[in-house]
């Protein structure tokens, strides 16, 4: 039994670059490598102990889980001993996906809530400040993210790692923060009068169609990475 031969392997390994894509490659690689090691040995522990690649997965998938807020831990401590500033505004992934993460059940929850009076009010008016808040920070911290590109050029490694991946990587990395900055956008002016109600409108279906653009874009990696699984590539 081969570690690419189990699916808890593939989310574990798809959850390894996740959280690591972010980091200097020296440092990405080596926890790559470590857990990569693990993941084969643990791997072989259990093939040896007879598992069927059934609950050798579910082996796999549940110790993910349990490892995965000690995972996050050690990315915040990694983050914590660098510059912060220069960091969040070369890689902006990481605190994007965080923040449309915190907003997007919020703004959930005060749609099916809105409208309603009586003892839910209070709660709805603070829901609208949380939805207020983080859309804000979505909106303000991409535009000063593409003010710094625009004003430095990037990164010679984010240069050399953008010309390593596929076209249709290329196409998700620029449109899923894009598609978390339009519905940021379009929670932020929601219920204010025209004009801007209407650029809440426009950013609300630019969203739609960012979304079915990203599902096209991961339907297509994910049979590309089946192929190489069966070409027997576990994919990095």
């Amino acid at each position: 039994m081969r570690p690419s031969d189990l699916r808890g392997v593939r989310v574990a390994l798809w959850w390894l670059g996740v959280y690591t894509r972010t980091l200097p490659a020296e440092l990405r690689e080596d926890r790559r490598d470590e857990l990569r090691s693990d993941l084969h040995e643990h791997t072989a522990a259990m093939a040896g102990a007879g598992y069927s690649r059934w609950r050798a997965s579910r082996h796999v998938v549940a110790r993910l889980l349990r490892g995965a807020p000690a995972d996050l831990w050690w990315r915040v401590e990694v983050e914590w001993e660098r510059d912060r500033l220069a960091t969040l505004l070369a890689h902006p992934s990481t605190l994007v996906t965080f923040l449309f993460a915190l907003l997007l059940p919020v703004n959930i929850v005060w749609d099916a809530l809105w409208g309603m009076s009586g003892p839910v009010e209070p709660i709805v008016t603070g829901l609208r400040f949380v939805v207020w808040t983080l859309a804000c920070a979505i909106v303000v911290y991409v535009v000063a993210v593409v003010a710094f590109w625009a004003t430095t050029g990037g990164s010679s490694e984010r240069a050399d790692r953008w010309a390593e991946v596929t076209r249709t990587q290329r196409v998700l990395r620029v449109t899923v923060p894009t598609m978390f900055f339009l519905y940021a956008l379009a929670g932020l002016w929601r219920e204010s009068p025209d004009p801007l109600a209407q650029v809440s409108a426009v950013a609300w279906g630019l969203f739609g169609v960012t979304l079915l653009v990203n599902l096209f874009c991961f339907g297509i990696s994910a049979v590309s990475r089946r192929n190489r699984l069966h070409l027997g590539k576990v994919p990095s």
